[in-house]
């Protein structure tokens, strides 16, 4: 503290060392959120949770009381940070990061870079990101017409999907005249809201809509992909089939094929429905939710494409071993 009729040199002094604590206050503050991601990233792809926990997702909940939404947000903007890093300034705190992860990958560091000619890297908000982003879709940086969400899945997907799971009880992403070829005993339209409603059924079917949430920005793959894996993984959906682009590289995709047996459509797929004209530029994943993982493997992996299992299901599978001859 600062006493009245103290020497200037220790005003001084004081006043420089108050502008030295706060400069590493505030370059705490701004990596924070990035550390933190990409700790927990190392532990997610090392796997060093299983030194104490059963699981990625029992290790944030046990350890820092998280749920599995806020473990994976925090890696997204890890990896958010790292794919802007080459322009210098990183987005500052986890709001900002979180705007740009709404943005395709490949269009990050663009919208990234022309938010940073317009402002100081100091007066940026997460709310401009944002604006920068809607800004600039016209030239296509939103992968997706927002305005052509329903791609209804052509109907020999869907024998091959009810040849797995049997009859589908619920379809939360449809309508009348998709039922027609889903078949589902309920669906929640557009009015419903489905991403709203409780989704508890013993078999699901899910080809969420395309585009974005116009409110947020934020990729509707993304976010009914997220709740179907919480309904499944708190017992509430017996099993289902998730259809979604086979995008890799977004951090939404990540849970999905780090546990959960994947069919990579061969070739473009033919959808039907207002959207079909504009049909996705990308591949197409088929993701399986259930026990019978040897049904799911033979039905789609003979006509559809290639299917995929994590490590750790083939080894609970227990195959037996290989004779040599």
């Amino acid at each position: 503290m600062i006493e009245i009729g103290e020497p200037a040199a220790a005003i001084s002094s004081e006043v420089e060392q108050l502008a030295a604590c706060e400069a590493r206050i505030e370059a705490a503050l701004k990596t924070a959120y990035y550390v933190t991601g990409a700790e927990l990233r190392l532990i997610n792809a090392e796997r060093l949770y299983l030194a104490g926990y059963a699981s990625f997702e029992a290790y944030g909940k046990q350890r820092w009381n998280w749920e599995r939404a806020q473990l994976y947000r925090l890696i997204e903007a890890a990896d958010v940070a790292d794919r802007v890093s080459p322009m210098g300034d990183i987005p500052a705190n986890e709001r900002q990061a979180r705007a740009l992860a709404a943005v395709p990958v490949d269009a990050q560091a663009d919208v990234w870079a022309a938010v940073l000619e317009t402002t100081p890297a100091n007066k940026v908000t997460a709310k401009l990101i944002t604006e920068t982003a809607a800004k600039r879709a016209d030239h296509q940086l939103l992968k997706q017409d927002s305005r052509n969400v329903e791609y209804w899945t052509p109907g020999y997907v869907l024998e091959r999907a009810r040849m797995v799971l049997g009859a589908i009880e619920l379809d939360p992403a449809s309508c009348e005249t998709a039922n027609q070829t889903v078949h589902a005993e309920r669906f929640f339209t557009l009015e419903d809201d489905g991403l709203a409603q409780d989704w508890v059924a013993r078999t699901l079917w899910l080809n969420p809509p395309y585009g974005r949430d116009e409110a947020t920005h934020q990729g509707n793959q993304g976010r009914w992909s997220a709740k179907l894996i919480d309904a499944y993984e708190a017992g509430h959906v017996g099993a289902a089939m998730l259809l979604v682009n086979a995008s890799m590289s977004e951090h939404w995709f990540t849970p999905l094929k780090a546990a959960y047996p994947i069919c990579f459509h061969d070739g473009r797929m033919r959808f039907e429905g207002p959207g079909a004209g504009n049909a996705p530029t990308n591949g197409n994943a088929l993701i399986y939710f259930g026990r019978d993982v040897e049904r799911f493997a033979e039905v789609f992996g003979v006509l559809i494409g290639q299917v995929m299992i994590p490590y750790r299901m083939v080894a609970a599978l227990k195959l037996p071993d290989r004779e040599v001859s």
